[in-house]
Parts: structure tokens; C-alpha cells; sequence
């Protein structure tokens, strides 16, 4: 601080001020608590997204294995009295896509005691896609559905094990936009309606 005097009408007084150094200074240190503060602000903006981008891979992932575990968990169900029961659960493959990667199944969806040709489900991993059918004997059988949105996702792998009356599920999924970062889901699933059946 600077001390400088005036003489004025009513005497000398001593003013107080800030000299060109002090200011320098102050601006100066104003403008690196300010960097630091954009750049703290950029780097939790940036992490906000990629959380936001892992929880909504997460949502999707999560939704395709409920929608295939419902008809995992109901295979080979047949309300009594079971006149044609379910054919056996077969997991295979498409041409061209790894073992495992194919599931077929039935269940009586109606409850009249007899599994029909419509109660038949099919679920497959085809072209980084997840697909599935209704009515289905065969995974090469054309018209299958994607349940998956490849234009946003790219399903890397889905892999299904059959032992005894459970199911072990893996999936990954990546998204297309940042595939380096694929989540892997792995999951035991219980089929109850199984354990009457052997496992083929």
C-alpha cells in the first residue's frame, strides 16, 4: 500500500492506495484460481458424461438380458395336464457367429396343456445384433427380429450354457460411438420348469 498525501482546505489528510505491482499481482493470481476452476469444471463435466454414457449402456444391457431371461425362466413349462409337452432347449450357433450364441426354446404360453409351433422362442446374436423369433426351429431360420438398436449399440457377444436346469448368461455390449469401452455382463439364471428335463 501506498500512503499519499493531499492538502486540502481542511488540512492534509493521507489517502491509501493500491500501487501498479499490487494489482499486477492480484490479476495474476484472479487468473489462476480461474484456470483451475474451468479446468475442475471441464474434467467433472467430462467425467458426468462418461457415468451418464455407463449407467445408459448398463439400462440397455439389463433390459435385452430381462427380455431373454423371461423366456429362459419359462422353458419347458407345460400346464398340467401336459398333453405335448415342450421340445428340448437347443443352443447353437448361426453360420458365421460363435458357439453358444443361439438359443431355442418353448413353453405352453397359454396354459391349455400342449406347447404349438407359436409357442416357440428363438433368441440370437447375429451381426453385433441381438434378434429374436416366434415360431421358430431353426437359429439360420430367417425373419428374425432385432431387439437391439444397432445403430447405437453393437452387442459384441452373447454367449448361453446350459447346465441342468440353469442358464449362464454373458453378454457385452459397446456402444458404437466408443466401442473401447464394451460392458460385460455375466449372469446364473434358475429355469425351474428344467429340472424334471435332461440337459441334452
Amino acid at each position: 500500500m501506498r500512503r499519499v498525501w493531499t492538502v486540502g482546505a481542511d488540512g492534509v489528510r493521507c489517502q491509501r492506495g493500491m500501487s501498479l505491482l499490487s494489482i499486477m499481482v492480484g490479476l495474476f493470481l484472479g487468473a489462476l484460481v480461474m484456470s483451475a476452476a474451468l479446468r475442475l469444471v471441464s474434467e467433472l463435466r467430462r467425467q458426468g458424461l462418461v457415468a451418464q454414457r455407463q449407467l445408459q449402456r448398463m439400462a440397455e444391457a439389463e433390459g435385452l438380458l430381462d427380455r431373454l431371461e423371461k423366456d429362459l425362466r419359462r422353458s419347458g413349462f407345460c400346464a398340467s395336464p401336459c398333453r405335448r409337452p415342450a421340445p428340448p432347449v437347443q443352443i447353437a450357433a448361426v453360420r458365421g457367429e460363435p458357439g453358444g450364441s443361439c438359443v431355442l426354446l418353448a413353453y405352453d404360453l397359454d396354459g391349455d396343456g400342449a406347447v404349438e409351433a407359436a409357442e416357440r422362442f428363438g433368441w440370437r446374436l447375429r451381426q453385433g445384433a441381438l434378434e429374436a423369433r416366434r415360431g421358430v426351429t431353426h437359429c439360420d431360420d430367417g425373419g428374425w427380429e432385432r431387439v437391439s438398436d444397432e445403430r447405437r449399440w453393437r452387442i459384441d457377444a452373447l454367449h448361453i450354457v446350459r447346465r441342468a436346469a440353469t442358464f449362464h448368461l454373458t453378454l457385452s455390449l459397446a456402444e458404437r460411438r466408443y466401442p473401447d469401452a464394451p460392458l460385460v455382463l455375466r449372469q446364473w439364471l434358475p429355469a425351474p420348469n428344467l429340472a424334471r428335463i435332461a440337459a441334452p
